[in-house]
């Protein structure tokens, strides 16, 4: 009995070393493993140092970096500007059609870098004496410098006082605040075009009429070194509203003020 489980257990062994040599193939294995080898090998030089190609397409990107600096970084840390402009333009409102008016501007702008202020005072012929001021803080997004191809962003505020001595009913003074924006744009070295555009937010002044509005004027300039000489046509549109405590009866009204101005900066 025992030599028979000796017998077994030997033609079993016998069996699978038969079995395990027909399906093992040491040069399929070994094959495999320089494909392996290999491969791992093929990552690894991956990266084979400086090429043509890699080096035309590193200058593109640095071109493109540096192009995008220039447009985006400031000339200069501090800018200024002061200017004076005269404006005649015709005057449109509920009684009055074409009346032609004249007013004188004067301005006055700071920046550091991209962040700055400007303020202006205005006064006109429209009563005996109309002033209106205004200051705003501006953002340049867009350009290097104000004298230059540039977009810029605002907000402030514009305080409009009218002194009438042939009817104080018409006294009053208003009070807004505004956003706007400004473009200016060179086609040639010292010559460009310009736009700005501002809304009115509403508000009540101190008679309790509700005024809002918008302006907007586009132009042309001229740059001799610092001296600018530009022109702009202007329209400025206003809407009131008035809510008459006694007979609660709410009346609207507009006025319109289409015309041209010319102007000097001076950058510094």
């Amino acid at each position: 009995m025992k030599n028979v489980k000796t017998l077994i257990l030997s033609v079993t062994t016998a069996i699978l070393i038969v079995t395990g040599s027909l399906f093992y193939n040491p040069v399929a294995g070994m094959a495999d493993d320089i494909v392996v080898m290999v491969l791992k090998k093929e990552e690894q030089k991956k990266n084979r140092g400086w090429n043509l190609t890699d080096w035309l397409l590193t200058k593109q990107k640095m071109s493109l970096m540096d192009q995008w600096l220039s447009l985006h970084s400031s000339a200069t840390v501090f800018e200024g500007i002061i200017g004076e402009n005269y404006q005649k333009y015709k005057l449109n409102a509920e009684e009055i059609q074409d009346k032609e008016q004249e007013a004188k501007e004067g301005q006055f702008s700071l920046f550091v870098t991209i962040l700055g202020i400007e303020l202006s005072y205005n006064t006109n012929s429209e009563y005996d004496k109309s002033t209106t001021m205004q200051g705003q803080v501006v953002l340049r997004i867009f350009g290097r410098s104000i004298q230059g191809t540039h977009i810029t962003i605002h907000y402030g505020y514009q305080q409009k006082k009218i002194e009438n001595s042939n009817d104080t009913t018409q006294n009053d003074t208003f009070k807004n605040y505004y956003l706007g924006g400004d473009l200016n744009f060179y086609l040639m070295r010292y010559f460009g075009l310009e736009g700005l555009y501002r809304l009115y937010s509403k508000n009540k002044s101190e008679n309790g009429v509700n005024r809002d509005g918008f302006y907007s004027e586009y132009g042309a300039f001229l740059d001799i070194r610092f001296v600018r000489l530009y022109g702009d046509i202007f329209k400025e549109k206003n809407y009131y509203s008035f809510n008459d405590p006694n007979s609660g009866i709410t009346s609207f009204s507009t006025d319109i003020r289409r015309g041209f101005k010319v102007g000097i900066k001076i950058f510094f």
